[in-house]
């Protein structure tokens, strides 16, 4: 191969195929290699991008005999930092994989790009000489200058046709009523545009960012599929400040930051790929983020379509805060649009603004919701007497009993035994008292006086017990507590609580006013009440005391009233709980309605 080259015909005929305007440099790169290889004869063709990408993958024109040790072909860092320092070729000789080759080192710049480092490798023995190397690379460096400047201008134009699409949104959403109708419309157009599955749109920051239109999806479809993870999506983009992919795109990951995994995402709108880009605007700041979504059969997303992304990334951030500033929220864009439509609609308008101003100042009866609870009027307890054995128990909760009616028996074999030989040692002790006064013996007669004593009284506590061994009831009423039939033949110790018994007939209505509503109640205010046991009737009472003191009921400051209730039909048992409401004074329904948070408010922010 000699200077027939540099003529370059045989040359352009041969690149015209390649130069194409291909979305991928580094595929363009590949195929330049191969041709620039094939063409000289070369042993290896190897390309490396020097500047920031010092570091990337060098691309490799090899032929197959001699794919052996890879890494020996490759020239250092800093070898092909000074050829693209200096601007000139190199020329060395190195042994590569055992065997001398002239290496030869082209430098290559083209504006707007990362520069080039073409190497070559020829055997000792090849025709191609240096000037014929050098050449032939000039010429090929063309090749690459010529698509590169071609891929910009195309570039450029859809650029321009870009930013006629956003004056064109900024027309299509200037016509929506509220904020996200103008961000669903906007969602639709770009999803269009960049030709996806969809488009999503939050507002908001890295802490707060909300989901606010998504194409193709009603308001309630994106509350139920991955408005979620496409909120998490966003924030972690506006928290990095950079554009986001997953799953990885091998083409782009020095451009883009590899999400976290996002395949529940993909998985909830069945798409194969997303790119979440930050909306930040230099003066406005963070508005949100975008989101774009692939479906599973696309392909790779074109370096093309990224870059059109990016630089539409400032001009959608400032449409957003546009947007915002200038579209009301659905409730105002209702009224507005009602406001709009005709003198009928704005008088319709004025009387119902009317209608709700009276209606909040009309007056009703404050009604002060609280917990209630079904208690006897009066409530006995009983208790065991002393230390024994239950013996025998004839009632059970639920039981009517009148008064003195027996309710339970406690053993007394013991008792009666000790009883016997209290009286025994008793009649022993004043025998031996009167033996003392025969003899005169006036300290003997004392000490058996004393023992005389002490035995009546332990003779008296036995015969008490004894007498008390059946337990009666007080008075008459119900039995509340006190299964004790499977407690017989048990030890009782004295105090134990054994039954309790109250009468029916007159209840009270214990009803638990909060403490924010205490000062709105007080003796004599009807009371309705509906109770868990029969929640289809709702009853009446008044209240008839309020403690002064508050009590602590599930974690609750509550004040205790009391209302009387007459048991007439027997329905009400102790213990029902229900719900009760008291009638208070008249206020109007703006006060009945919101006085709660204002006195909150109020207690909190003073």
């Amino acid at each position: 191969m000699g200077d027939e080259w540099l003529d370059g015909t045989a040359l352009q005929a041969f690149l015209d195929p390649s130069v194409e305007i291909s979305a991928n440099r580094r595929e363009f790169l590949q195929s330049f290699a191969a041709h620039l290889g094939a063409l000289l004869g070369a042993a290896a063709v190897i390309v490396q991008e020097g500047g920031d990408q010092t570091g990337a993958v060098p691309i490799f024109y090899l032929p197959p005999s001699r794919r052996v040790d890879l890494q020996s072909w490759i020239p250092s860092s800093a070898e092909v930092g000074e050829v693209l320092k200096s601007g000139e070729a190199a020329q060395a000789d190195v042994i590569v994989a055992g065997r001398h080759q002239a290496r030869l080192m082209f430098p290559f710049h083209s504006p707007g790009e990362a520069p080039l480092c073409i190497t070559a490798f020829f055997d000792p023995g090849s025709a191609v000489g240096r000037e014929s190397f050098l050449g032939v690379a000039r010429l090929a460096s063309l090749a690459i200058a010529r698509r590169d400047a071609l891929f910009r201008l195309g570039e450029g134009e859809v650029i321009f046709d870009q930013s006629t699409l956003l004056v064109d949104l900024v027309s299509r959403t200037a016509g929506a009523d509220s904020f996200k109708q103008s961000l669903q419309i906007l969602a639709i157009e770009l999803e269009k545009f960049f030709a996806c599955l969809r488009v999503a749109i939050g507002t908001g920051s890295s802490r707060s960012c909300h989901v606010q239109a998504v194409s193709g999806m009603s308001q309630g479809d994106k509350r139920s599929l991955g408005q979620a993870q496409l909120a998490s999506a966003m924030r972690e983009a506006i928290a990095l400040g950079e554009t986001t992919i997953w799953p990885p795109q091998d083409d782009l990951s020095r451009e883009l930051t590899i999400s976290a995994n996002q395949d529940d995402l993909l998985h909830s709108f069945g798409a194969g790929r997303i790119l979440v880009v930050p909306l930040e605007h230099e003066e406005m700041g963070v508005r949100g983020a975008m989101a774009l979504l692939w479906p599973r059969e696309a392909p790779l997303i074109p370096g093309r379509t990224h870059r059109l992304v990016q630089v539409s990334q400032p001009h959608l951030a400032a449409l957003v805060a546009f947007l915002d500033r200038s579209k009301p929220r659905a409730f105002r864009a209702g009224l507005r649009r009602q406001w709009n439509g005709g003198p009928a609609k704005r008088l319709a308008i004025a009387i119902g603004a009317v209608l709700l101003v009276g209606g909040l100042l009309f007056p009703i009866t404050n009604r002060v919701p609280a917990e209630c609870r079904v208690e006897p009027l009066l409530r006995r307890t009983i208790a065991a007497p002393f230390e024994s054995r239950l013996e025998k128990s004839h009632v059970k909760p639920g039981d009517r009993v009148e008064k003195d009616q027996i309710l339970a028996e406690l053993d007394g074999r013991e008792i009666r035994v000790a009883l016997a030989e209290a009286i025994a040692s008793r009649s022993a002790a004043l025998k031996k008292r009167d033996n003392a006064m025969v003899q005169a013996d006036p300290s003997s007669v004392q000490m058996a006086q004393l023992e005389a004593d002490r035995l009546e009284l332990e003779v008296q506590r036995l015969q008490f017990r004894n007498d008390h061994l059946i337990i009666r009831a007080p008075l008459a009423g119900v039995v509340l507590a006190g299964d004790l039939e499977r407690s017989e033949g048990v030890p009782v110790t004295a105090g134990q609580k054994l039954f309790e018994v109250a009468p029916l007939e007159g209840l009270i209505l214990e009803v638990a006013v909060p403490d924010g509503e205490v000062r709105h109640v007080e003796p004599g205010m009807k009371v309705t009440f509906r109770l868990e046991s029969d929640g289809g009737r709702r009853r009446e009472t008044r209240l008839e005391t309020l403690h002064p003191a508050a009590e602590v009921l599930e974690g609750e400051h509550v004040f205790m009233a009391e209302a009387p209730l007459a048991n007439d039909e027997g329905f009400f048992r102790p213990g029902m709980k229900g719900e009760a409401r008291v009638w208070s004074d008249k206020k109007p329904v703006a006060w009945v309605f919101f006085h709660g948070l204002w006195e909150f408010l109020r207690l909190k922010l003073w």
